[in-house]
């Protein structure tokens, strides 16, 4: 088994450990200690791409232990169900944001996704609701579609349903991804330039900021972070030619 495939095994493992885990806790359960400090700013490793960038490492989050998320997230939980509230999924990348209202045909693939590094060959569908991302990655309503001109914006999971993203964070820049849309053999390749870790309060804006130059191509993934909670974004910025250069116009 590859460490990419390991990877999805383990999330699919520990979605089951966290539902026993919280079953114990609320057994015992007394008083939360509340989550952990969220910082501010945003942290980013290589170029942000031609869509800019938001933040710098000087606020990055303090690394937190893999035990004290899932300590917090599971107080969090329990907290939620004793006050009767609906407890908000910590893989829910879009969280925070005012979506727009377009139906669509969720179980009907936009395109497809090749990564060779995460070893991901996925479809992805129209829109960034829960509806939608469970079934794969959701392309953002509003955003160009890959291989147009502009910022296409596409969401994912990675901790649960398929936890497509799961492996995002290996994304490094000068890596490949292919897109293809429709029912088109032709894929337009995109190259990393680089990874930005932002707060949930900031994503919305820095997700969708369209390049300066009309004739860019930038696609831009993002997923939850950590793996375990959603006080965080991680978003990976990649390029393709020019619109412009790829028809000599």
């Amino acid at each position: 088994m590859t460490w990419p495939h390991a990877r999805k095994s383990v999330a699919v493992f520990a979605i089951v450990l966290l539902g026993v885990v919280i079953a114990l806790v609320a057994m015992n359960f007394s008083a939360a200690t509340g989550p952990t400090n969220r910082a501010a700013g945003a942290q980013s490793t290589g170029s942000a791409g031609s869509a800019g960038s938001a933040g710098s490492a000087a606020d990055a989050p303090r690394p937190a232990t893999a035990g004290s998320q899932q300590k917090a997230l599971v107080e969090r939980v329990i907290a939620g169900l004793k006050g009767g509230k609906k407890v908000r999924s910590f893989d829910n990348p879009a969280a925070g944001a005012v979506l727009p209202a377009v139906e669509t045909a969720s179980n009907v693939p936009v395109g497809r996704l090749s990564i060779a590094r995460m070893e991901l060959r996925t479809p992805f569908f129209e829109g960034v609701y829960d509806e939608v991302i469970d079934s794969g990655p959701g392309h953002w309503p509003g955003t160009p579609l890959p291989g147009q001109p502009g910022n296409a914006v596409v969401s994912g999971h990675r901790a649960t349903h398929g936890a497509e993203f799961v492996d995002i964070d290996d994304l490094e820049p000068g890596d490949e991804i292919e897109t293809q849309v429709g029912g088109s053999t032709d894929a337009v390749t995109y190259v990393v330039q680089g990874t930005t870790i932002v707060r949930e309060e900031n994503y919305v804006d820095f997700v969708l900021q369209q390049p300066k130059n009309p004739d860019a191509r930038v696609l831009t993934l993002f997923a939850c972070n950590p793996e375990w909670a959603s006080t965080h974004r991680i978003v990976v910025r990649a390029e393709a030619a020019p619109a412009s250069a790829e028809t000599g116009g």
